[in-house]
């Protein structure tokens, strides 16, 4: 089965979609941009962009006033990533792709706004790296833009319309999260539990190397807390083990390890709650 694009040529590639869209597992031997476009009719029109989008891959995209380029994401799927020169790797759906429709444009193709500019988080990092020494950029990924609109906490029970806080102290938290239908953990169990959904709570403790600055925060607010510990992050754990965490107004980012983001401005995990996990998403 050959199928003609518009740019430069890949074969053998296999094509696992969905059967609403074609056949699964239909085989394509040779895509081959700007020869005869009409010979796309030979597949569902659903899947004309995205096979379009896929043979944009090599190409330069702008994100914004960024450039990268088009790139598979692994070598095991037709998922698509922009990698920007500094080596940053931003995932993105065909759907997200503009292709131009004359082979004289394709040298660059475009990506659609609602992908937005940079993650924020990434430049932020590179200017303020000391802030999550573990954190190497092969280590997270850009799940949602940049809001304030909620934060980690909001994210961490799923409420994302709105910012919480209960405050500094591991008691506030405890009752925050037992109030949502979660109980402590004993010990720092990370372990995936389809079942189970668990939130991992960060604190820093006297001695943390920014300890002293969250504390004469909290003295210069007149805030009443815990000199044992006081709490300053969480994150929730997905479906497949990885992390969600919401940064302040920046990204959510996807983690493998709590630990990575250890070791600095959060301090380290200190406590993990769990709770029946809603089956629709466990799905």
């Amino acid at each position: 089965m050959n199928l003609y694009l518009a740019g430069s040529s890949f074969s053998g590639t296999t094509i696992a979609c969905a059967p609403a869209r074609a056949s699964a597992g239909a085989t394509v031997d040779r895509v081959t941009l700007g020869e005869t476009p009409e010979k796309l009719d030979v597949i569902p029109p659903s899947m004309q962009h995205e096979l379009k989008a896929v043979g944009a891959v090599g190409s330069a995209v702008v994100v914004g006033e960024e450039v990268g380029r088009l790139e598979f994401t692994d070598d095991k799927s037709l998922s698509l990533s922009v990698v920007y020169p500094d080596g940053f790797k931003q995932k993105v759906d065909a759907s997200q792709v503009q292709v131009p429709e004359t082979e004289a444009s394709t040298a660059r193709v475009s990506v659609l706004k609602n992908l937005g500019v940079r993650h924020a988080f990434s430049a932020w990092l590179g200017r303020h790296s000391d802030m999550f020494p573990r954190l190497d950029r092969k280590d997270w990924e850009a799940i949602a833009p940049r809001t304030d609109e909620y934060n980690c906490i909001a994210e961490s029970v799923g409420e994302n319309e709105q910012n919480l806080w209960p405050g500094p102290s591991v008691a506030d938290f405890d009752k925050l999260y037992g109030d949502r239908g979660f109980v402590p953990v004993d010990g720092l169990d990370y372990a995936l539990q389809p079942e189970i959904e668990k939130v991992v709570l960060f604190g820093l403790k006297p001695g943390d190397r920014d300890y002293e600055v969250a504390r004469l925060g909290l003295v210069a607010e007149g805030r009443a807390f815990d000199p044992e510990m006081i709490c300053t992050h969480a994150i929730r754990q997905r479906p497949d083990g990885s992390y969600y965490s919401k940064n302040g107004g920046l990204e959510k980012i996807k983690i493998l390890n709590p630990s990575d983001l250890g070791g600095g401005f959060y301090g380290e995990p200190i406590k993990v709650y769990a709770r029946k996990r809603d089956p629709l998403e466990a799905q």
